[in-house]
């Protein structure tokens, strides 16, 4: 038979091991959305780098790595909207605060996980029912 204090453990381990799995999943569709929007710029090519929008005057795309994205560079030009001068426009920095956030995340968590183990290691063993009262959840 079960007693309650091995109840509470057992919910505890669950809903801390559900907090893990809800985590993992934003991670993997927030990098599946970042890696699909990269994807995206980079295939349009020089199409994506139309300056200004609807004028017909296509500059150059090239990849960057940091910040990651397309990079178009524009030579002088005339458009229907007036001259274009020379310029090049890098991708956003918002494109490397999401690749820094889709490392550090992971990172954060195994962490957390390093932190628990490292704990759960040193503390001694004991039976009552309030040694687990400080614990993590999904700790034992």
């Amino acid at each position: 038979m079960v007693d309650a204090a091995q109840r509470r453990r057992t919910a505890a381990r669950l809903t801390g091991w559900t907090a893990v799995l809800v985590a993992l999943l934003i991670w993997a569709a927030g990098f599946a959305a970042y890696v699909g929007h990269l994807a995206y710029d980079h295939s349009r090519g020089d199409r994506g780098c139309e300056y200004p929008k609807g004028s017909g005057n296509y500059g150059h795309a090239s990849w960057q790595w940091w910040y990651p994205g397309t990079r178009c560079s524009y030579g002088p030009a005339e458009s229907d909207h007036g001259p274009v001068a020379a310029h090049v426009d890098e991708p956003s920095w918002l494109s490397g605060a999401a690749a820094i956030a889709l490392v550090v995340w992971p990172a954060a968590w195994c962490t957390a996980g390093v932190a628990v183990a490292t704990r759960r290691r040193r503390r001694p063993a004991e039976d009552d029912d309030d040694a687990d009262d400080d614990a993590w959840p999904w700790e034992d």
